[in-house]
């Protein structure tokens, strides 16, 4: 098959894409179409451009595609190692751009900031700098530990996964419990932003369209660009 040849190393030459049509993902079967998940999150997580990641995926993506209607397995085409295959092609796409890095640097905090400007939205904001900082941090550090996790468990039954993540999800709430004791108790008081009223109304409903807009924004995108 041009451009992947089992068993040896991908090839990213190939720009066009092997079929155009709406909705390839429906048509492949329910056990390929979670493998493809599976290497979808692992390689957009990667150390790589997502940019051309996705290009690359879309490309894998077809290759799967048109195996399925030639009878042949996802090991027909990805061999019986997904992980390191994957492995193997995130040595070829390029690392994330200056611009990209910089997006996720700044774009991340603020949409994280977004969850305390919602507080607003029953007319009272108080953002402490202490308070505030200690949430995006914590956050941040909880996000890479969740990500470690996910890729660690990729490719493989992990029969102890599902409790890990429900450990770690009780892990979390418990730390945000202890911020927001902590501010109470032990933060000095520093610097803050406080507002009330018709203020605190309008940046608490502007931080929740925010997050609605971010959660939902990729599904929106794909439609659109499938009309």
């Amino acid at each position: 098959m041009e451009g992947i040849e089992r068993g040896g190393k991908p090839s990213l030459g190939r720009q066009g894409s092997l079929m155009k049509h709406k909705n390839r993902t429906a048509e492949l079967s329910a056990n390929n179409k979670e493998l493809l998940d599976e290497m979808k999150f692992y390689l957009l997580t990667g150390p790589t451009s997502e940019s051309k990641a996705r290009r690359v995926l879309e490309e894998l993506e077809d290759h799967l595609l048109l195996a399925q209607q030639d009878g042949k397995t996802f090991e027909d085409v990805f061999g019986k190692d997904p992980k390191a295959f994957c492995d193997e092609l995130m040595k070829e796409i390029p690392k994330p751009s200056l611009l990209e890095r910089s997006k996720l640097l700044i774009l991340t905090p603020v949409l994280l900031l977004q969850w305390k400007l919602v507080e607003g939205v029953d007319g009272t904001l108080r953002l402490s700098l202490f308070d505030t900082g200690g949430f995006i941090i914590v956050s941040l550090i909880i996000i890479f530990i969740f990500l470690l996790v996910l890729r660690k468990a990729s490719f493989k039954p992990y029969k102890g996964f599902y409790w890990m993540i429900l450990s770690l999800s009780f892990f979390t709430f418990m730390i945000f419990i202890g911020l927001a004791f902590a501010e109470r108790r032990f933060w000095p008081e520093g610097p803050s932003l406080q507002l009330h009223g018709f203020p605190a109304y309008s940046v608490g409903t502007i931080g929740l369209l925010l997050i609605i807009v971010s959660l939902f924004w990729p599904a929106i995108k794909k439609r659109l660009l499938h009309k």
